[in-house]
């Protein structure tokens, strides 16, 4: 099984990558130095020349970038996992957080999270 990941130049992702190895997985890194994160084509002849059993976002990006991984990811089938934060939610918001509230982020970090959800 073949694990594509983003954000391997972070902290999370190649702890879960290293998970996923001990599990027998392949994995491959999403390199956004080499793959465009803003050219659909592109994004989608790497997924298809990939053929990954899931992708996981784990990196920043554009909401765009979160948006078209999530399309991409649907319309091939492939289990898609996108990692937030607390953070779209507000001050205010106290938790434990039922999913039925909705976030509210007064915060660039926590809105711009918010978008990627939502999109």
């Amino acid at each position: 099984m073949n694990v594509l990941i983003t954000g391997m130049n972070g902290t999370v992702a190649p702890v879960l990558a290293d998970v996923f190895r001990s599990h027998h997985y392949d994995i491959t890194a999403w390199d956004r130095s080499v793959v465009s994160t803003t050219d659909s084509a592109v994004m989608e002849a790497f997924i298809d020349r990939v053929q990954p059993d899931l992708l996981l976002h784990i990196g920043m990006g554009t909401a765009e970038f979160a948006e078209t991984l999530a399309r991409l990811s649907f319309e091939r089938n492939i289990p898609f996992l996108f990692t937030s934060t607390a953070s779209v939610y507000s001050d205010e918001q106290k938790g434990p957080h039922d999913p039925a509230i909705v976030p509210a982020a007064t915060d660039e970090y926590g809105a711009y999270k918010r978008t990627c959800e939502r999109l």
